[in-house]
């Protein structure tokens, strides 16, 4: 026997008010006890609602906000360029290990930018050497600068293609390459014929040498020349 609607509850009179009748239900009952029709209801709104706004495509008006992204000023960009290239702190890498237990004298030049010096200390030898003329300067101009250059770019620092060389074998290659870019326009004999490659050879050659003295050297993976010890600190971001 159904049950008057003045004896159900005021929320399945609500219900009852509005929603239209299952099959195989009876009429005023609540279609809480099945919990049918909630779920026939949703459905239908969810299909009306994909029905809707899948048949039509979604343009963007004129009005309708849009996220841009953020993007860094050149000049910002140029100044963390900058601070980074100066950055003496934990981040900038592995303090490397003292060279006869004296060198470098100090540690005031940061090693990225003395790895910017290599990088151009080896470009202006190679091109002083090709734009002398003169034979033999260009050899020494292109075997100094390409030296340099392969050095540098297998360091284990920061600005490098690959890890490979340690950081003590690069500041000994320093000192290696800037007594020979002073000593070769005299020891080859192109100091005279070619003044121009000669004075850059030893401008970069005197610039490394007093660099390295000053240069705060440091490894990015903990490779050191001799081998690791227990006591060597870990890999950057390891």
């Amino acid at each position: 026997m159904e049950a008057p609607l003045a004896a159900q509850p005021p929320g399945i009179r609500g219900w009852t008010g509005f929603l239209p009748s299952v099959p195989g239900q009876a009429r005023g009952s609540s279609p809480c006890v099945t919990g049918r029709v909630p779920t026939v209801v949703a459905t239908s709104r969810r299909q009306d609602w994909k029905e809707r706004h899948m048949a039509e495509p979604q343009t963007l008006s004129p009005s309708t906000p849009r996220l841009v992204p953020s993007q860094v000023p050149p000049k910002g960009r140029f100044r963390r360029g900058v601070r980074r290239a100066m950055d003496r702190s934990a981040a900038a890498g592995i303090i490397s290990r003292p060279l006869l237990g004296r060198l470098p004298l100090r540690r005031w030049v940061p090693q990225d930018l003395h790895s910017l010096m290599d990088y151009k200390g080896g470009t202006a030898s190679v091109v002083a050497g090709v734009l002398s003329g003169d034979a033999v300067a260009k050899s020494a101009g292109i075997a100094l600068g390409s030296t340099i250059l392969g050095v540098s770019l297998l360091t284990d620092y920061r600005i490098s293609l690959t890890k490979l060389i340690p950081i003590e074998a690069h500041e000994i290659a320093d000192y290696a390459f800037g007594a020979a870019s002073i000593l070769s326009p005299f020891v080859l004999g192109y100091a005279k014929r070619s003044p121009l490659a000669a004075a850059i050879h030893v401008a970069v050659g005197v610039t490394t040498v007093l660099a390295s003295l000053v240069t705060d050297y440091r490894c990015q993976t903990g490779m050191h020349l001799g081998g690791e010890l227990a006591t060597d600190p870990g890999a950057i971001g390891a």
